[in-house]
């Protein structure tokens, strides 16, 4: 009660607001993304909360999300929206079972869960439309690959269907597959050389100090090691608050005059903590970020094309004008992005198109090593496909080293080659896809799994949760240190805690 919101983690923070909400004692609430950027353990604390208000206080809520998994775990009733229309309404469990617009259907098809890296995610084509047109029948038919001439002709009106209600002139009956989450991961073998190395690394803020008293320190991450190779993904997952960001931060040398840092960062062999002048500015053109919010990084009064060569002069100085302009055509095209969109303004743009953009300011200046932070953490599942999708067929093509930072675990599976698990600022668990998700070890890897949410209203009713106790841990006499399981399987606990947790 009295501390003050900075103070706060993410997952409390949105408490707050729900108190805040609750205060007037209200017969229905309105939830707006309310889990939006939250991992997946406090997400889950959230819609316990939603779930538990709902049946206790019998309160009605109304919840708006993109997340389709979330709406499997808590709605008993959807409704779809397509520009400016609802398109679906049905039970969760029919809805999610079996769709009856294409719209529907599409975006479930759209989902990383169950998916391998080999394949490339069903993105439905195209962008929602503008709302400013006049509009002639269907909305979705100029992405629908199954419209007909009858549906750009027609006014569609909502019919009902039993107790179901729809905006399709030829709706779907079919079931259709829900995406699994307990498909095995692609196991791949590649030995290919690093091109970061990060070793026990930490990053240590000062939080108290001064004459004649010792500085005290809070210790946001603490020894950490691991390595990102070349042409490959590594991902850091983990509790908001677990460090993730602070380590991608250190490694681009944002936080030398906030926090003591100790260890290494070795990019191509290069220590970036010594590195001073030219030779940092080198580097950090070797290292580009892809932001979470790429709307909040293009500068609204700017033209892309103006955004991505003030970009690109700024870390090639020397670059001739006609090179600079047409590398940012290669880039812009290669991104997905027709040419004439060099000259338009960033809000002309849908979240999905604005990350691309973003993506191709990054490619300009052919970095080796790219930090994506949270890249598709706000975006809708259609669209979210589409940029794994680019993301996918650029490191193909061009063979991109990506550290991919990220709370969404069914994303990670999909995309990542190497996953570190962290909490509290440590890494407690290392290994492939296929060694975290089959064969999880430490307590906190189990029980971040779990917490996972599945498209699948009856799987979501009737699942169960690992919840994770640190108190299981007793380090006062035997010290935990790093474990080689197998492969690149590594495990942060006690020799102890080894015989007991692997079976």
């Amino acid at each position: 009660m009295k501390s003050f919101p900075f103070e706060l983690s993410g997952g409390q923070k949105q408490r707050v607001m729900i108190a805040i909400a609750l205060a007037a004692e209200p017969n229905y609430l309105i939830a707006d993304e309310p889990t939006t950027a939250l991992d997946v353990s406090v997400q889950a604390q959230i819609l316990d909360l939603l779930k538990h208000l709902k049946e206790t206080e019998n309160i009605g809520i109304l919840l708006i999300t993109h997340d389709l998994a979330v709406v499997a775990q808590v709605a008993a009733r959807v409704g779809l929206m397509y520009a400016g229309e609802l398109v679906e309404e049905a039970s969760a469990r029919e809805f999610f079972s079996k769709p009856l617009h294409p719209y529907a259907r599409n975006l479930l098809k759209a989902l990383p869960e169950g998916k391998q890296k080999s394949q490339m995610l069903e993105a439905i084509p195209g962008m929602v439309p503008r709302l400013n047109r006049e509009f002639h029948g269907c909305r979705f038919a100029e992405r629908c690959k199954k419209a007909r001439p009858e549906c750009s002709q027609h006014k569609v009106v909502l019919q009902e269907i039993g107790d179901r209600k729809v905006r399709c002139l030829f709706p779907e009956n079919d079931p259709v597959e829900l995406p699994r989450s307990d498909v095995v991961v692609e196991r791949e073998q590649k030995d290919v050389p690093r091109i970061l190395e990060v070793k026990n690394y930490s990053v240590w803020f000062p939080i108290r100090g001064g004459f004649l008293r010792p500085t005290e320190y809070a210790k946001a991450v603490n020894n950490v090691s691991f390595d990102v190779r070349r042409g490959l993904t590594t991902a850091l997952i983990g509790e908001s608050g677990s460090g993730k960001t602070t380590v991608a931060r250190g490694i681009l040398q944002l936080l030398r005059l906030q926090a003591k840092i100790t260890g290494s960062a070795l990019l191509n062999g290069k220590d970036l903590g010594s590195l001073n002048g030219p030779d940092l500015r080198q580097a950090r053109v070797d290292m580009q970020v892809i932001f979470q919010d790429p709307f909040s990084s293009l500068n609204p009064r700017m033209r892309v094309k103006e955004i991505l060569l003030e970009g690109l002069e700024s870390l090639h100085p020397d670059i001739p004008a006609s090179e600079a302009l047409g590398r940012i055509e290669d880039v812009i095209g290669l991104c997905g992005l027709r040419s004439d969109s060099l000259n338009r303004y960033p809000h002309e743009f849908s979240g999905g198109q604005r990350q691309r953009i973003g993506i191709a300011r990054v490619l300009a200046s052919n970095p080796g090593l790219i930090i994506a932070d949270e890249p598709v953490s706000a975006l809708d599942v259609s669209i979210q496909a589409q940029v794994l999708n680019l993301l996918n067929k650029l490191k193909r093509e061009l063979g991109l080293t990506i550290l991919f930072i990220a709370h969404d675990l069914s994303v990670v599976k999909y995309f990542s080659d190497y996953i570190g698990v962290m909490n509290k600022g440590r890494l407690v668990e290392q290994g492939t896809p296929e060694e975290i998700y089959s064969h999880p070890i430490h307590p906190y890897t189990k029980a971040l799994l779990s917490a996972i949410p599945v498209p699948d209203p009856a799987y979501e009713k009737w699942r169960g949760y690992v919840t994770y106790d640190p108190s299981v841990h007793d380090y006062s006499v035997e010290k935990p240190s790093m474990h080689h399981v197998e492969g690149r399987h590594y495990v942060y606990l006690s020799d102890s805690e080894m015989v007991k947790y692997i079976k």
